[in-house]
């Protein structure tokens, strides 16, 4: 029995025998299901026996029919919100020949040439809508069963996208031994460690069937069981809890936001609608130790694990197993019986024994047959030997368990050292006012070509006679990014440019000093003057600046180069950053440009690389997709040097007089 919760709150039974275990696809031609989560959508693409179905396609066109052949297709799912190009490039990349959409989907399909079937988002069995005469047609057809054909355990079976261990997107070729391995090793194998007994649990779906995990779990293995499932099409914390609270959920599996939504529903106080929880589960990333602790001071009754599995290796792997003495939330889990593993280092090549950070390599009857029409990704993932080269980071304990540090192509190289973005995620995750927190790598060519060279900054004025902070390394700290510490027997603080309010560290704002290098005044200006060193004697420097909790200085723009657009103030540094990151901009300066509307709008001087031909548009589309919508370039003037003082300052006084004159 599968239920689908629809967004009306309807609910729609649906049997197994309904004429759909007749399902039959020709090995020739492949499917496409572009569809949201319901069951029934996915339970029609997964089986493999009807006889020779003879489809009308729709619009007008009731008469033509085609007929189909008598062997085993091949299906390959996709997300219903791809967008058109998305969906374009994966039904030409696997020749699809017959898709189920959705109604609003159905014109973007057929264009591509595509028999297609209109799935109803709520299927009413008594029904017989014109526009879903096909789908109904699949149902009620009585088509006579014909011979049987012979389908092998290496014939293809399914073909899921997936961005693979490295690079772009890329189709994972599954076998019926891969889908029988994922049923039995994943699935069907767990049940059988547990006491209670199958048909007496209830799963809530959320995770997306198009996706390995839950094609696996839901759309095959679970109901294989006999287990019950509440779907839900669309998510959100109300539906959740719900329909847990309604139908007794007893297994959620899910995903670390699923998790952490639960745990708001803890906080919430509702816990008491969601004591029909047994277990939940946790894959796609590793949870940090905070979250899980969070989660079992909530939920202290209910069974958590985690697992690890691949489209690659049809979502087996590792799975978690507690019992009533040993807990390991942390975890992975154990290995998956008849596979194989290895924890291999990722530079030498050799084996790692348990405690020892590597590669993850597995091997055994899940792992897919190949990567589609792509040679040279298959060989690098798989190897001679069938080791399936994962790309994840891990370790396992003495145990048996399996933990997960990181990806390879996510390492940061740091002067010969390996640093794992999760464990410094881990860190910051612990700090009590930080709600998410990502780590990447960011290229230093400067420490990158004198790597034993003490780099530092310093920051000072004319009017502060050189004195201000000034950069200071140890063994054990480098801060090269910052502009250093405090010089001793100088005060200084951060201002609100506009409020006049003080700012703690972490906050930006105007930097202001005050000490004995200050200067006496600026020669014969008593305004300037008295406009820069008030009345207590503190120098307004004009720079926009913060300390960070250490005590060191980062600079981030001037004040006086502040651009005001709609009241928002945009720091011409911030964008430039962005701008420095485009593989075709050579050197790139902000400033502000004058607007009747908005008061001023970004505007972008930039020097192209050599032979690079980008445009002002695709600068300015590049420059969107990375910055909040008031930040947007609004206009891009290519030159071929951006005008700078000898000390290297952006002299955006010529900057502004150009925009003028150009604009």
């Amino acid at each position: 029995m599968m239920v689908s919760v629809g967004a009306d709150k309807r609910i729609i039974g649906f049997e197994l025998q309904t004429g759909i275990g007749e399902y039959k696809h020709p090995i020739e031609r492949k499917y496409i299901s572009v569809l949201p989560n319901p069951g029934y959508f996915n339970l029609i693409m997964v089986q493999p026996r009807l006889n020779a179905l003879k489809v009308h396609k729709l619009k007008g066109m009731a008469n033509k029919r085609t007929t189909f052949g008598d062997n085993c297709g091949i299906v390959t799912t996709m997300n219903p919100f791809s967008s058109f190009f998305e969906l374009r490039k994966q039904t030409l990349g696997v020749q699809v020949k017959f898709a189920f959409t959705l109604f609003d989907r159905f014109d973007e399909v057929e264009s591509l040439g595509v028999k297609t079937v209109v799935v109803p988002e709520r299927v009413r069995f008594d029904a017989k809508e014109a526009c879903f005469s096909t789908f109904y047609d699949l149902l009620y057809g009585g088509y006579k069963l014909v011979k049987r054909e012979m389908v092998r355990q290496d014939d293809t079976a399914a073909i899921l996208y997936s961005s693979g261990t490295t690079g772009a997107s890329k189709g994972v070729v599954l076998t019926h031994r891969n889908l029988i391995c994922g049923v039995e090793l994943f699935v069907r194998f767990e049940a059988t460690q547990y006491e209670y007994r199958p048909e007496d649990n209830v799963y809530l779906a959320v995770v997306p069937m198009f996706h390995i995990y839950g094609l696996t779990l839901f759309t095959m293995g679970i109901l294989s069981l006999g287990t019950k499932i509440v779907v839900v099409r669309k998510f959100s914390s109300e539906e959740m809890v719900r329909c847990i609270d309604r139908y007794g959920v007893t297994h959620f599996p899910g995903v670390p936001p699923l998790v952490t939504a639960l745990i708001r529903a803890g906080k919430s106080g509702f816990g008491e609608r969601l004591k029909s929880l047994k277990q939940v589960s946790c894959g796609a990333a590793p949870l940090s130790t905070r979250t899980i602790d969070e989660f079992m001071h909530y939920f202290p009754k209910v069974d958590f694990i985690q697992g690890y599995g691949m489209s690659e290796s049809t979502a087996v792997g590792t799975r978690g197993f507690n019992t009533r003495d040993v807990h390991n939330y942390a975890s992975a889990g154990l290995l998956a019986p008849n596979m194989e593993a290895k924890v291999v280092d990722w530079v030498t090549g050799l084996y790692h024994p348990p405690g020892k950070t590597g590669e993850l390599w597995l091997r055994g009857p899940a792992i897919m047959k190949e990567y589609l029409n792509n040679v040279e990704a298959t060989s690098s993932t798989i190897d001679k030997d069938g080791w399936l080269h994962t790309g994840d980071i891990v370790y396992f304990d003495q145990d048996g368990y399996l933990h997960i540090v990181d990806r390879v192509k996510e390492i940061i190289k740091y002067k010969g050292f390996q640093i794992a973005p999760a464990d410094l995620e881990d860190v910051l995750a612990s700090h009590p006012d930080i709600l998410d927190a990502a780590v990447t790598g960011t290229i230093d060519d400067f420490m990158h070509y004198f790597p034993k060279v003490d780099f530092i900054q310093g920051y000072g004025m004319s009017e502060s006679t050189a004195v201000g902070t000034r950069g200071f390394n140890t063994r054990d700290v480098h801060n090269y990014a910052s502009a250093g510490l405090l010089a001793p027997n100088m005060e200084a603080k951060v201002v609100d440019w506009v409020t006049g309010l003080y700012h703690p560290p972490g906050k930006t704002g105007e930097l202001w000093l005050r000490g004995p290098a200050i200067m006496k005044e600026y020669l014969n200006n008593v305004e300037a003057t008295s406009s820069t060193i008030d009345k207590d004697g503190w120098l307004h420097t004009g720079d926009i600046v913060y300390f960070d909790q250490d005590g060191y200085l980062h600079i981030v723009d001037r004040v006086k180069e502040i651009i005001k657009y709609k009241g928002f103030q945009i720091a011409p540094a911030d964008l430039e950053d962005v701008l420095a990151s485009h593989p075709d901009i050579l050197d790139a300066a902000v400033t502000g440009a004058r607007d009747e509307e908005a008061g001023e709008v970004p505007v972008a001087f930039v020097t192209r690389r050599p032979g690079a031909e980008v445009s002002e548009s695709s600068i300015i589309e590049f420059v969107a997709k990375q910055v909040a919508p008031y930040k947007k370039m609004r206009r891009v003037i290519f030159t071929n040097v951006i005008p700078r003082s000898a000390a290297g300052k952006i002299l955006r006084r010529e900057l502004k007089d150009k925009s003028f004159s150009r604009l």
